[in-house]
């Protein structure tokens, strides 16, 4: 009898560590997939806006902070999603309902969650790469964190597990990472020619 129940635990540890290893698997195939998308769509855009802007050539920070309302899209788009759920369902009041207890709630305040997280970088990489003069990848950059946000929300809600979500997620972050890439550069150039 305990012969079998060992073989049961082995086997179902292995069919734990399969699955995961699996799950990492697509997640690393989602993150080559949004890095080779993101990157492509930067490039493949910035040539369409780089026409001279007054707004930009005068005033490049105004030239961001025109189009970073947009990016605010996701954040609401997560602020009426649980809102709407909260009023639909007894999470209304969130101390009878607690976190854990509605799986769609949970996603939606993941999602809002990562969405602000993800924001404040954005917003700190876009207006950073404006100061430097560099408008011709603000929009690009701002209408590609939109579609991620809804990339990432609607991967966490294809799936209980949230699987999908890797291709959304990195489509945010690996921009961010470029752009934030960009101005460190800048700085360095900067800082190199003033010695």
């Amino acid at each position: 009898m305990t012969k079998n129940r060992t073989k049961e635990s082995v086997r179902q540890t292995n069919n734990r560590h399969s699955s995961f290893h699996g799950y990492q698997l697509a997640v690393i195939a989602q993150v080559i997939l949004a890095a080779i998308f993101s990157y492509t769509f930067i490039l493949q855009t910035d040539h369409h806006f780089s026409a001279p802007s007054p707004t930009c050539g005068q005033w490049p920070l105004l030239h961001a902070f025109r189009l970073l309302p947009l990016s605010a899209i996701p954040l609401l788009l997560g602020v009426f999603l649980v809102g709407i759920l909260r009023f639909l369902t007894p999470a209304i009041d969130p101390t009878v309902s607690p976190i854990g207890r509605n799986h769609t709630m949970d996603v939606f305040q993941r999602y809002l969650q990562n969405t602000v997280e993800q924001f404040m970088l954005h917003f700190g990489a876009v207006t950073g790469l404006a100061a430097w003069d560099d408008c011709k990848h603000v929009l690009p950059l701002v209408m590609l964190f939109v579609i991620a946000r809804v990339i990432f929300l609607l991967g966490y809600l294809a799936t209980s597990d949230g699987r999908y979500r890797g291709v959304g997620f990195a489509m945010t972050v690996w921009p961010t990472v470029w752009a934030l890439g960009r101005c460190l550069l800048y700085i360095l150039k900067f800082a190199w020619r003033r010695d």
